[in-house]
């Protein structure tokens, strides 16, 4: 869902936004994927309401608070709006894996980490690349194809992606 907000990014924020915001279209990837995390975190925190174990639940939300603010005060002044963008990204994260750390202490469930996180790293290269053709056209294609068949070629890629980037299908199996 975070690739699919990214794609259109460029031709969106020319329709809907002045000329003025015309880069912004650069941190709708690391925006997306911030909001992916927070998608995530309402799937962990339901183990803390059904379980009635709310009191440290304010201390995870307020430490990612935190981290987003001091964050944002490194980051932003340096990296300008990429910079408060990767701020938020990690502000995300950080308010997932703290409030997921908490609902396993609380009423552990069993997910597959490892399965999860290989997925991770499958998916969000290719993301961010596809994403970056949207910023550099044929540059992130090459990139989504060197990455498609590196990792073809080592067996990472399981089943069949399929990826259309700039009308030319770019197919691993």
């Amino acid at each position: 869902l975070g690739l699919l907000l990214s794609l259109p990014a460029r031709e969106l924020l020319a329709v809907v936004a002045p000329a003025a915001y015309g880069e912004a279209h650069r941190v709708v990837p690391i925006v997306a994927f911030g909001w992916v995390f927070s998608g995530l975190y309402y799937l962990v925190v339901n183990q803390i309401f059904l379980m009635k174990q709310t009191k440290f639940l304010p201390v995870a939300t307020f430490s990612a608070g935190l981290v987003q603010i001091l964050l944002n005060a490194v980051l932003t002044p340096r990296f300008g709006m990429i910079g408060s963008a990767w701020a938020m990204f990690l502000a995300q994260l950080c308010s997932f894996s703290f409030t997921w750390i908490l609902s396993q202490h609380v009423y552990p469930m069993r997910f597959e980490l490892a399965r999860s996180v290989g997925v991770f790293f499958k998916v969000v290269p290719v993301s961010f690349a596809v994403a970056e053709q949207t910023m550099h056209h044929r540059t992130g294609e090459r990139a989504v194809s060197a990455w498609l068949d590196e990792h073809r070629q080592v067996g990472l890629l399981h089943g069949s992606v399929h990826v259309d980037v700039g009308g030319r299908d770019l197919r691993a199996a």
